[in-house]
């Protein structure tokens, strides 16, 4: 049951990641223009014929006859399920089953996806204005970006090294405006990956000062590469805290979140409890895992490819070096297969980066900053965790970026856990987080990192004040900033105050889920959901649940 659940939960995902700062007055003078790299989120458009239209609104642009045949596709979904049952379960032949659930579902997504070499297709692109000012650089609209002098814009699907020479460009006219002679970057989420490219190739030429991660995937990212290599794993108790979360998120505006009626959270509550407490979920999963397993391998790199999550090469550009082989045999099959041989310049892109920067990004840093001369800083938060669908879903997280990753090196706690009072003995204590979770002493860039806890990953307002600082000073590390190395976030009113030990605790949907069961755990468990029974049958009784409605509801 448990892997099934997270089959469902990457299926959503898919279709779905207070004091000012003020510079010191010795280093103002050395301010540079700052370049924003944004991640995701720029909007992609289409021509159909009519002019452009942003791809924002999927039902609108299903709706495009021009586009697509919409009652060929609907027949096409239907003929998944006849080479399912004829070849696939009886013969364990799958290929076309594979094909089928392809040609059913792609012509939604094709818009989206890259073509075989790594290039868009149909025509999609960012805007012709976004393109414009790439060529134009203009100090940023008030508000339209929440950091930096001038937004980069770029079509965030590519392989990063398609946009690095344009982003050189882009650095180059901004010192000719400017007539300064170096430039300061900020990147966030995916816009480190662009990032990193540009360091591998451009670092060296001088025109560089400070650069800053924010809430970075350019070190990869755990939810991405478990997708891509099918590790898909639920465990109860994270399962349990992310309906927390979701909860928490729909409250303050972030994220994937939604809330549930009062009784309908109390059954799914008691109902998640009394599983993770007696380990039905990893009894049932064990009992189903082998089909499970045989199918997952068969159908989700059809569906990753579908929907064009496994040909978005700057999704690969997050793959960890660890797991980049395995994915590209799971996403693409051995050497010479069909899918090889149509995929070969996007391999080829993918590879490229992987080699030049995901397989040795520590080392990269260390010569960006001892031989090219850059400051390099990165601000990473916490708090949260990640889409609980994926191996690896227990590590720190904002929700998307595992604090491991995004921190470069870390040494992290699990969710709801502690390190080891013998670990952190054998560590300068000022590394250590006054909550006893992160050592930042493993980390590349231990003495420029800023920490914050409890601050979702669409929280960057705090983010970018920081950023701001580093990239208008000279030198700036946690030692001379007006910011301490670990921060608690309230995200509710937009305000930070230094970590101590009296003010960092977990977010309530992490710490009410007990880390081990217990006899009084289970107990206590097992009373909340007789409680939630009885309650159900007596608004039944009462006529306030009508299970008639209910039936309705689930056909």
């Amino acid at each position: 049951m448990k892997k099934i659940i997270s089959l469902i939960l990457t299926l959503v995902m898919l279709l779905t990641l207070a004091v000012p700062a003020i510079c010191a007055d010795d280093t103002a003078s050395e301010a540079t223009p700052i370049i924003y790299l944004r991640g995701n989120g720029e909007p992609i458009h289409y021509d159909n014929g009519a002019g452009e239209i942003a791809k924002i609104d999927l039902p609108e642009v299903l709706g495009d006859e021009s586009i697509y045949d919409v009652e060929g596709m609907k027949k096409e979904i239907v003929n998944i399920l006849i080479p399912f049952v004829s070849q696939g379960l009886p013969k364990d032949e799958w290929d076309e089953c594979r094909k089928a659930i392809y040609n059913a579902i792609s012509p939604f997504f094709k818009q989206s996806c890259l073509d075989g070499d790594g290039n868009p297709q149909m025509g999609t692109t960012i805007s012709s204005g976004a393109q414009n000012e790439n060529l134009n650089p203009m100090v940023k609209i008030a508000d339209y970006y929440s950091t930096g002098d001038y937004p980069f814009r770029y079509d965030w699907r590519l392989d990063p090294y398609d946009n690095v020479d344009k982003l050189h460009d882009y650095v180059m006219l901004v010192l000719e405006k400017t007539k300064k002679s170096q430039v300061s970057i900020v990147s966030r989420c995916l816009g480190g990956t662009l990032l990193n490219a540009y360091l591998e190739k451009y670092g060296k030429n001088g025109h560089i000062k400070n650069v800053i991660y924010c809430d970075t995937l350019g070190n990869g990212s755990t939810v991405l590469s478990k997708f891509l290599i099918g590790k898909l794993e639920i465990d109860g108790k994270n399962l349990q805290r992310y309906v927390g979360q979701l909860e928490q998120c729909a409250e303050l505006g972030v994220g994937m979140g939604f809330a549930l009626p009062s009784f309908i959270d109390e059954v799914v509550t008691s109902t998640l409890d009394i599983f993770t407490q007696t380990n039905v979920t990893d009894v049932m999963g064990d009992a189903i895992e082998e089909l499970y397993d045989e199918l997952l391998y068969v159908l989700l790199p059809a569906l990753m490819h579908a929907v064009g999550y496994a040909t978005n090469a700057n999704y690969w550009a997050c793959v960890r070096d660890e797991d980049f082989d395995d994915a590209l045999t799971y996403m693409f099959g051995e050497e010479g297969s069909e899918a090889r041989t149509y995929y070969k310049g996007f391999i080829e892109k993918i590879t490229n980066y992987n080699e030049k920067v995901s397989s040795r990004l520590p080392e990269l840093l260390d010569i960006c900053i001892n031989d090219y001369g850059i400051h390099i800083g990165n601000v990473s938060k916490y708090g949260y965790i990640n889409v609980p669908a994926t191996e690896d879903n227990d590590l720190l997280s904002d929700a998307l970026a595992s604090l491991p990753h995004a921190t470069f090196g870390a040494t992290c706690a699990k969710v709801g856990e502690k390190l080891s009072a013998g670990y952190i003995a054998g560590v300068d204590s000022k590394y250590i987080s006054p909550d006893k979770q992160v050592d930042l002493s493993t980390s590349s860039l231990a003495d420029t990192t800023w920490v914050l806890k409890n601050c979702h990953h669409d929280y960057f307002n705090i983010v970018f004040r920081i950023a701001d600082e580093f990239c208008n000073s000279t030198g700036m590390t946690v030692e001379t900033s007006n910011y301490p190395r670990f921060m608690m976030y309230d995200e509710l009113n937009d305000t930070w105050s230094e970590m101590t030990e009296d003010n960092c605790a977990d977010y309530d949907f992490i710490a009410e889920v007990e880390a081990e069961p217990t006899l009084i755990t289970r107990l206590a468990a097992g009373l909340r959901f007789l409680t939630m029974i009885l309650r159900l049958l007596a608004k039944a009784l009462s006529g306030e649940i009508s299970f008639d409605a209910l039936g309705k509801l689930f056909g």
